[in-house]
């Protein structure tokens, strides 16, 4: 069985969600199944109790760590720098988490209900990664391109959080 089925890779995400995030940390723990409308079986959303009880769609279970890095505005707009470590890792889980506790990711054209097209990119970046092996681990950084010298449109508030 690989290190990622056997949940001991980490991984950590950087993002830009819609609006300021009001709690610092928090862990969403919803279940996730595909959507079964007509026009949107692309798409992930939350488990509903009838989900689970009846069996209509394969629910899976999804646990993310949400924590708020900083908070600011993206083009004039109220956003919120985080940091996602997903626990599980199902397709679409950090996008349906965030969209679940109503902090869309910036650029999500998908799970913004088509109206999130103005970013160049959706605002979603992989951090870190590391994969442990019996001599020694990879562990892979990547910067965050989410600051004022790379994107001139993220004006984050003066105080960041630690």
């Amino acid at each position: 069985m690989s290190k990622f089925k056997k949940h001991l890779v980490t991984k950590e995400y950087v993002a830009l969600v819609r609006g300021h995030v009001k709690v610092d940390h928090m862990t969403i723990t919803k279940a996730i199944c595909p959507e079964t409308k007509e026009g949107f079986t692309h798409m992930m959303r939350i488990a509903d109790d009838d989900d689970v009880k009846k069996g209509g769609c394969k629910v899976q279970t999804a646990k993310t760590e949400l924590l708020v890095l900083q908070r600011g505005l993206y083009g004039g707009d109220p956003v919120t720098k985080i940091k996602l470590v997903p626990f599980t890792g199902r397709r679409h889980q950090l996008r349906v988490h965030c969209n679940s506790v109503g902090h869309t990711i910036l650029g999500d054209y998908t799970y913004s209900n088509r109206t999130d097209f103005k970013p160049y990119r959706m605002m979603l970046h992989s951090h870190k990664l590391v994969i442990p092996l019996d001599n020694e681990n990879i562990d892979i950084d990547a910067s965050d391109p989410f600051v004022k010298e790379v994107d001139k449109k993220w004006l984050p508030q003066v105080q960041p959080l630690l």
